[in-house]
C-alpha cells in the first residue's frame, strides 16, 4: 500500500492496545480503547480499537504515518 502522505510503500502489520504489568500494579485493571476525535467536534469520538483487539494497519517508515483499517483479516 502506498502512503497517502508521502507516496512511499507502507509496511503491513496490525495495531493493538494493551496494558503493561507495571501499569496493572500501579493503576489496576482499566478499560483501554483507542479513540479518534474529529477536528472541530469535541463531543464526537470514534472507538477505533477495543482492548486487546487487533486491527489491520500499515506503517510508513519515511513519514511515520499509520493507516488503520476496520478489516478483520490479516495478511
Amino acid at each position: 500500500m502506498k502512503c497517502p502522505n508521502c507516496e512511499h510503500e507502507m509496511t503491513p502489520g496490525h495495531i493493538k492496545i494493551k496494558g503493561s504489568i507495571l501499569g496493572f500494579i500501579i493503576i489496576g485493571l482499566s478499560w483501554m480503547q483507542l479513540y479518534f476525535y474529529p477536528n472541530g467536534d469535541k463531543t464526537k469520538k470514534i472507538a477505533l480499537v477495543e482492548p486487546y483487539e487487533k486491527k489491520v494497519s500499515h506503517y510508513c517508515s519515511i513519514c511515520k504515518s499509520v493507516f488503520i483499517t476496520k478489516k478483520d483479516k490479516y495478511y
